[in-house]
């Protein structure tokens, strides 16, 4: 689905959008990550093993996104993230990810009103931002330390635009009753986020695009008519 040309946003999406001078105080001294917090993730994460009975060779347990960088805000996730040495394309991969899925949407543990989500990697993501910022919970080191954001005006308006397309596409999709336009959507929005991050890093556009439409609850609106759309469409 083409995003159509759109006259100057009628709001700012972008307000969400947060750059500190440092990390959270929550959870970090400085550049040391508290701790307390620090035992809490691994407690966090032991739990999840046990509860999920995974048997596989982890490489390492790292803490990755916005709440190990400076672009936090206090809707941030704290994502944990296991690399595990198999393809996305592998059968192991894929109850991996099937696991943590059932995982975290029975769980709703929270660090200091932050959502822990726990998720699999594989060894060599080619998705992964070239500038993210990386923990490792299981050394209790760096990876790769955060770098200086910036959010130009310029890049505000540009993603200002982007979402107001989105919200009118979504609007229309759930005008047409179309599960599927909605589908198509989300697919786009996830697609052009990836491609972004993996060439212009975490400040892309599409990957601030994202970011605001799950602030201001659109990417949560998606989901939510497209399978309301369906059940209806599928309903006596």
């Amino acid at each position: 689905m083409k995003l159509s040309n759109v006259t100057q946003p009628k709001k700012d999406y972008t307000k969400s959008l947060q750059i500190h001078n440092t990390l959270n105080k929550k959870l970090w001294n400085g550049h040391q990550i508290k701790p307390t917090i620090h035992k809490k993730l691994l407690h966090i994460y032991n739990q999840f093993v046990k509860d999920t009975e995974i048997d596989v060779k982890v490489v390492d347990v790292v803490m990755m996104g916005s709440s190990c960088d400076t672009n936090f805000t206090n809707l941030s996730d704290i994502d944990l993230h296991f690399i595990i040495p198999f393809s996305e394309a592998s059968k192991e991969y894929q109850l991996m990810v099937a696991n943590c899925k059932l995982w975290n949407n029975a769980h709703n543990i929270k660090i200091y009103g932050h959502k822990v989500e726990i998720n699999p990697q594989t060894k060599t993501n080619p998705f992964i931002s070239k500038d993210a910022a990386i923990y490792s919970i299981q050394n209790n080191k760096w990876k790769r330390q955060p770098v200086e954001h910036e959010i130009t005006t310029k890049m505000r308006n540009q993603i200002n635009i982007k979402c107001q397309q989105y919200e009118q596409q979504i609007i229309a999709a759930k005008k047409h009753k179309s599960w599927k336009e909605l589908d198509n959507i989300m697919k786009s929005i996830k697609d052009k986020r990836k491609n972004g991050v993996v060439k212009d890093g975490e400040m892309s556009i599409d990957n601030l695009v994202f970011k605001c439409l799950r602030n201001v609850g659109l990417i949560e609106k998606i989901h939510d008519d497209s399978f309301a759309i369906h059940d209806e469409q599928q309903s006596l």
